[in-house]
């Protein structure tokens, strides 16, 4: 599969350590081949000091399930024929709740279907409820400019942990929870580094603080998502976690940018009765439309198309057990 991240490749993870008695951070998904989807097997190792331990190894389904050693201070993920990558990792502040992260990172580096080369997990306060406005800016001369609205991602949320793609590296960035009124109930200010990124606003460095510059919006690019490749199981329209963790930031996006259309398209991998092929990946098409739909994306700004016919070759059928999406 692809989308949100190792291969049977190496890679590094540097990591700033946490807290012996600190909460945990449990890591939660795969490394796989950026041309063909798949799932690769991976050895996880962590390096502390100049020694490296084994973590983990993928199971037979190419899972990765595992808790971030706290002594940490790279992580390499070993697949066979793929070279190694290096993901800096940074945890900011201390981790007093657990963390449980999906992830899933392609043989390019990249995390997922984005484009982006960084990703940040946070941990929702334990204040949150449902109804206040979330927001991220980063600061520059002293302004806050806007970046995104978080309020539909953790709409519906059933998970302590979010997480999404960013791209404002080495700036101060803000996020804030407000009230529909305006009133500023939380915010807190960190600097994101390249790779993977985990704050827990739960931590006693997350304090109220007075902000009270405007906001500049700022316009976003489609380019930010290009055309997004979401994988299926065989014979499957079930939506896996990391495809909604896509699409959750792209509903997002989407709401930023009323303009923006998407063309969904589904795919099969071409075995079997061709009626049953073209049923399926209409399936697949609708299910992803609908997952928008339920995030309030308006019908009229959402093309649909099918094909089951294909005829593949039999080594890359995995590849075409997908709906793509392109933002347009």
């Amino acid at each position: 599969m692809k989308n949100l991240l190792f291969s049977l490749f190496l890679t590094f993870i540097s990591i700033n350590t946490y807290s012996q008695n600190s909460g945990k951070i449990t890591l939660k998904g795969v490394f796989w081949d950026d041309s063909t989807g798949i799932d690769l097997k991976t050895i996880v190792f962590c390096k502390e000091n100049e020694k490296t331990l084994k973590v983990i190894e993928s199971g037979k389904d190419e899972k990765l399930n595992f808790e971030l050693p706290s002594t940490a201070s790279e992580l390499v993920f070993n697949s066979k024929n793929f070279k190694e990558v290096k993901m800096p990792i940074n945890v900011i502040g201390s981790i007093e709740s657990n963390f449980e992260a999906a992830f899933g990172i392609t043989t390019l580096g990249k995390f997922g279907h984005f484009t982006s080369d960084s990703f940040l997990y946070l941990n929702i306060p334990d204040f949150y409820i449902q109804g206040l406005k979330v927001e991220l800016f980063w600061i520059s001369d002293s302004q806050k400019r806007f970046m995104t609205d978080l309020t539909v991602l953790l709409k519906n949320s059933k998970f302590s942990t979010v997480g999404f793609p960013i791209s404002n590296i080495d700036k101060e960035i803000l996020i804030q929870f407000r009230t529909q009124e305006g009133e500023t109930k939380f915010e807190r200010k960190f600097t994101i580094k390249k790779g993977i990124n985990f704050i827990d606003l739960n931590s006693k460095e997350s304090e109220l603080t007075n902000q009270n510059n405007i906001a500049i919006p700022i316009k976003m690019s489609a380019k930010e998502f290009g055309i997004c490749q979401l994988f299926f199981d065989q014979s499957s329209y079930d939506l896996r976690q990391l495809n909604k963790q896509v699409l959750d930031s792209l509903a997002v996006y989407l709401i930023e940018n009323p303009n923006s259309k998407i063309m969904i398209k589904g795919f099969t991998d071409g075995i079997g009765d061709k009626k049953m092929n073209v049923a399926l990946a209409e399936y697949r098409t609708k299910i992803v439309a609908n997952y928008l739909f339920q995030k309030k994306i308006d019908e009229n700004r959402v093309k649909l198309s099918w094909d089951g016919e294909k005829e593949v070759h039999k080594d890359s059928l995995e590849h075409y057990r997908k709906v793509s999406v392109q933002v347009y």
